[in-house]
């Protein structure tokens, strides 16, 4: 049995040296650019994981992709070492594969400025993590740095300054990154900036001259502490929909608002110094833990705004739709309780509710009411989409109200079948349903959407009020132009 025993034990002795020696054979490749090869992205290509790539100084044009587990840096650092994308509507870097370093480069050039995709010059897309992007100047692009659904990265000692959006952009579920010691000045948008992204550790960075500084977005548990953010144009830490995060010994100066929260509850600010700020610390609908915060010469020091109550605008709304609706459905069985009310009266009735409730509505949006938190990248999309949606909405009113000036006021015309009337019968409802749609995509509104599909149905059975009218007035050509022309969308239903 001993003997037994001791084989085994030669056996497990030898196994783990012939792994150990393996290892030692499959050590990392040194690759040197351009003399193994004259471009990174060659390197790349040929590389085995764990190898080391190393560029010499000089100014490289490419987008590289990276797919492997690499450490790509420079000889001698930043300032000797360029990469400038090829094709500015592409990364510099695109990285997909865990565990890349990419170290001592001047990274620029990408710098496509148009949604849904910015571009960035270093990209860590879906996936990747335990990546570290050290000591770059990461500047003029689209995004500086943008990590998409990605943890366990180390972001240090960066300079991300001037780009067309963001310096440093976490979205979305980022999680147990490291975010320190960067610097990003001057961008446009933020310099650091956190979608649905959890447990960050954001420290000892320098922001300056950015729209907002240090911006989260439905992001908790984050570590923000010993940041210095000065001369921002909104605000140095800006929290919406945000809580349980940590903003502790944070310099805040010459910013409209040091410290900004919306919406925002259970953070604790600790230990900041909030300096010649107009307001140190904004409140909206927010409640934190306030503690031994030190505020010098600022406007206002803290204020504290309590949102109205939104229940309210909310029932109103919906309620006033559905009784409009009810008026619809029902008008015929119950027209006996209008017998002294004409049906233009009826209707004038509904359109007034309707429009009344679309000012509550507006509210609403403004506030960012019942945001669809639940899907980040419907968030993205319906950002993008939103607006265009909303000015189509508005463009087919005024192109509505255009032709109807000109051919019943003007020209005295009986019928209107030109323009837009050409497409459908009623397009100046067909514009306010797409703009409040619009509206309700932009304001990631579950509320408005629910809103946009009442008020169809509302304007739909508005429209046979008035069509039962024009038949009436009109007479056969009517009916004509109702058989080849669809009511309220340009397409039958």
């Amino acid at each position: 049995m001993n003997k037994k025993n001791d084989l085994i034990a030669v056996a497990t002795i030898l196994t783990l040296m012939f792994f150990v020696t393996s290892a030692m054979v499959v050590s990392a490749t040194t690759i040197y650019v351009p003399d193994n090869y004259v471009t990174i992205q060659e390197a790349v290509n040929a590389a085995n994981e764990g190898d080391i790539i190393i560029a010499r100084d000089g100014t490289y044009f490419e987008n590289i992709n990276v797919n492997k587990r690499l450490t790509i840096r420079s000889e001698n650092g930043y300032a000797f070492t360029t990469v400038i994308a090829a094709n500015p509507k592409n990364h510099v870097f695109r990285v997909s594969a865990d565990y890349v370093n990419i170290n001592g480069l001047t990274i620029t050039g990408a710098t496509s400025n148009k949604l849904p995709e910015y571009a960035a010059g270093i990209y860590l897309e879906l996936g990747v993590d335990y990546s570290n992007i050290s000591d770059n100047n990461v500047s003029h692009n689209g995004d500086g740095i943008w990590i998409w659904n990605s943890s366990n990265n180390i972001i240090a000692n960066n300079t991300a300054n001037s780009n067309g959006n963001i310096g440093i952009f976490l979205a979305p579920i980022s999680d147990n990154n490291t975010i320190i010691d960067n610097i990003v000045n001057l961008n446009n948008v933020s310099g650091i900036e956190l979608w649905s992204s959890n447990n960050n550790m954001i420290a000892n960075n320098t922001a300056s001259g950015n729209d907002r500084s240090i911006y989260l977005f439905e992001s908790s548990e984050n570590t923000l502490i010993n940041n210095n953010a000065d001369s921002n144009k909104n605000s140095g830490i800006c929290l919406l929909v945000s809580g349980n995060n940590l903003l502790q010994n944070n310099i805040l100066s010459n910013n409209n608002y040091g410290i900004y929260l919306d919406k925002s509850r259970n953070n604790r600010l600790q230990n900041n110094t909030l300096s010649n700020n107009n307001y140190g610390i904004y409140m909206f609908s927010s409640e934190s833990i306030i503690d031994l915060n030190n505020f010098i010469d600022n406007k206002e020091n803290i204020y504290s705004e309590t949102s109205r109550p939104q229940i309210l605008e909310i029932i109103s709304s919906i309620a006033g739709l559905l009784a409009m609706l009810y008026i619809a459905f029902k008008y015929k069985r119950h027209f006996s309780r209008f017998s002294n009310l004409s049906k233009k009266v009826i209707v004038g009735l509904q359109l007034f509710i309707i429009i009344l409730n679309i000012f509550f509505y507006l509210s609403l949006i403004s506030q960012n009411s019942w945001l669809i938190s639940f899907n980040v990248i419907f968030i993205l999309v319906s950002k993008v989409f939103g607006l265009p949606i909303f000015a189509l909405g508005v463009f087919i009113i005024f192109w509505s109200m255009y032709y109807l000036i000109k051919e019943i006021i003007v020209r005295k015309n009986k019928m209107m079948v030109k323009g837009p009337y050409a497409f459908v019968r009623h397009p100046m409802y067909l514009g306010w349903i797409v703009g409040v749609l619009g509206l309700a995509l932009f304001g990631n509104s579950l509320i408005g959407l629910i809103y946009s599909f009442i008020l169809a149905l509302n304007l739909s059975h508005i429209s046979e009020y008035e069509e039962e009218d024009l038949r009436t007035r009109i007479g056969h050509e009517y009916v004509e132009y109702i058989n080849k022309v669809p009511k309220l969308f340009p397409f039958r239903m």
